[in-house]
C-alpha cells in the first residue's frame, strides 16, 4: 500500500463552541417553557387553598353564631389578606395564601352599594361596609370576592342560607345568582 492509499481520519475529540451555544439555547428555551407551565399550575393551586379557605372560614363563623345564639360581624382585610370574624375573646383571623388579592367583593345585587373594595378603594370591608354578618340561625347575606393572582382571576359566591360555595369563571355568571 502505498502512501498516498491512506487516508487518516482525525478524530475529533470535544464540542465546538456553536454546538454548545446551540444547546445551551435549546435548554434555557425548555426551562422557561417549564417555568411557565409550573407557575400556572402553581397559581391555581393557590387559588384553590384560598377558596378553601373562604369555605373554612364561611362554615365555622357559621357553626359559632349558631352556637352563640348571637349575630357575629365579619371583617375581610383587603391589603392583609385575612378574615376575621367575632370580637373580643371569640375574634377567629383566618389567612389567605400569599400574593392572593382579593380584587372585588359584593354583598348584594345591587353593584352601588356592594362594598366593590376597586371602587371604594378601601382596604378592608367591615360588617358595616359591605353588610357582612352570620345571623343566629348561622345565616348570611349571600356574597361574592374575586379573587386574583397575576393573570388568573376567579369568581366564587357564598350563599348565604346555606354557605355553599359556588365558583365562577365569569362576572355574568354571579350576577345571575345574584339575581335568583
Amino acid at each position: 500500500m502505498a502512501k498516498t492509499d491512506r487516508i487518516v481520519c482525525g478524530r475529533r475529540s470535544a464540542f465546538t463552541l456553536l454546538e454548545l451555544v446551540i444547546v445551551m439555547l435549546i435548554l434555557a428555551i425548555l426551562s422557561a417553557l417549564a417555568v411557565v407551565s409550573f407557575r400556572s399550575v402553581i397559581d391555581r393551586q393557590q387559588m384553590m387553598l384560598a377558596i378553601e379557605s373562604f369555605r373554612r372560614f364561611d362554615a365555622q363563623a357559621r357553626r359559632e353564631a349558631r352556637l352563640q345564639g348571637t349575630t357575629i360581624p365579619v371583617a375581610i382585610d383587603r391589603g392583609r389578606g385575612q378574615l376575621r370574624w367575632g370580637s373580643g375573646t371569640r375574634n377567629r383571623v383566618f389567612r389567605l395564601p400569599r400574593q392572593i388579592e382579593i380584587a372585588e367583593l359584593r354583598a348584594s345585587a345591587d353593584r352601588a352599594t356592594a362594598g366593590n373594595l376597586s371602587r371604594a378603594g378601601s382596604r378592608s370591608i367591615t360588617s358595616s361596609a359591605a353588610g357582612l354578618y352570620y345571623a343566629a340561625d348561622g345565616s348570611s347575606p349571600t356574597y361574592a370576592l374575586k379573587l386574583a393572582r397575576g393573570d388568573l382571576q376567579r369568581w366564587f359566591v357564598v350563599l348565604g342560607l346555606s354557605g355553599q360555595v359556588v365558583p365562577c369563571d365569569r362576572e355574568e355568571q354571579v350576577d345571575a345568582i345574584f339575581r335568583l
